[in-house]
């Protein structure tokens, strides 16, 4: 418990449902979003896919969620990931 009985956000548990944990932190779509736990497509023709980055689907705790934004909680991002990311950054600019 936090001051006065209030319960500290960082601690408390979040909601199972995923609908409801993306519509509470915002990071965990723009995670979906980028590609985030989804084969990177390389070759069709070839069928070379890349392994997926990780980033969390199931949290217990919301201080998880804000660990996850600094790569700091169960986050894997492959260079090939991270590129993604930067371009997607970059046209939205």
């Amino acid at each position: 418990m936090g001051i006065n009985g209030v319960i500290k956000k960082s601690l408390y548990p979040i909601n199972s449902r995923l609908e409801d944990r993306i519509k509470e932190f915002p990071l965990v779509g723009v995670a979906n979003d980028l590609g985030f736990n989804k084969n990177i497509v390389i070759s069709k023709s070839k069928n070379i896919i890349a392994p997926p980055s990780l980033f969390p689907k199931y949290f217990g705790l919301s201080k998880e969620v804000v660990d996850s934004g600094i790569g700091q909680f169960e986050v894997s991002a492959t260079p090939l990931q991270m590129a993604i990311v930067a371009n997607t950054v970059r046209q939205e600019i």
